[in-house]
């Protein structure tokens, strides 16, 4: 497995985030992650990339054990945040060369990486501008490709979707299965149910623990349910 999660608890002060999160995703595999806001989607998500240190259980990533290999296990992980982790002051292909060099790759890689990068996500045209000033939908799609730049065993998007219309969420969706047909690993939290069937599995989180795992057909009534009630309470 790529990614492998037993008993893994966290906590904010005395409130568990996460309380005895078990999960696995294998190579090729696409999970999709729902609940709630507060549900603990985004702190699985950054414990599994080594932003947070877990408070209890086991997380293995590419092989790797976390927290003690995380400088180890970088180099194995793409992450997309919901907040984007670019530097708006940068252009779009300085963005690029600063994260693919941190990935921990050479000079003469990082420019074949940075070229292929700018080609696959359509940024040739934008390369010299300033990121600040793209729209929404293009900083998504350099998070992307920033992300991808060093090729991931895995990779983990947060919300990778949010506020984009139909047309960037099905380019969203082409990098997804392109990704998992190469044979990374995937984990992608979500609000929108239709992206959920598109995963091979979906993991329902609710308060810290999950609820249900399985495929989205097998679940969908109790997800339906779920995310009606949730909404009338909104």
């Amino acid at each position: 497995m790529s990614i492998e999660i037993d008993g893994l608890g966290y906590y904010y002060r005395s409130r568990p985030a996460l309380n005895g999160v078990s999960l696995a995703v294998r190579p090729g595999g696409v999970v999709g992650l729902l609940g709630a806001n507060g549900a603990g989607k985004s702190t699985l998500l950054r414990i599994l990339c080594g932003l947070l240190k877990p408070g209890q259980g086991s997380v293995r990533v590419a092989g790797y054990e976390l927290p003690r290999e995380r400088d180890r296990a970088r180099g194995s992980i793409g992450y997309v945040a919901q907040q984007f982790g670019l530097y708006e002051d940068l252009r779009v292909e300085e963005n690029l060369r600063f994260y693919t060099r941190a990935y921990g790759l050479e000079e003469a890689e990082t420019v074949e990486r940075v070229q292929e990068a700018l080609q696959r996500f359509d940024l040739d045209a934008r390369r010299a501008d300033r990121t600040g000033a793209l729209s929404h939908g293009w900083r998504q799609r350099l998070a992307l490709a920033c992300a991808l730049a060093h090729r991931p065993a895995v990779l983990l998007l947060d919300e990778a979707t949010a506020g984009l219309d139909p047309a960037a969420r099905r380019q969203v969706w082409r990098v997804i299965q392109e990704e998992a047909a190469r044979g990374a690993a995937i984990l992608i939290s979500t609000h929108h149910l239709d992206e959920a069937a598109r995963c091979d599995s979906v993991a329902w989180l609710h308060e810290g623990r999950v609820a249900g795992f399985g495929r989205y057909s097998d679940l969908e009534s109790s997800l339906d349910e779920f995310f009606s009630r949730a909404q009338g309470v909104a």
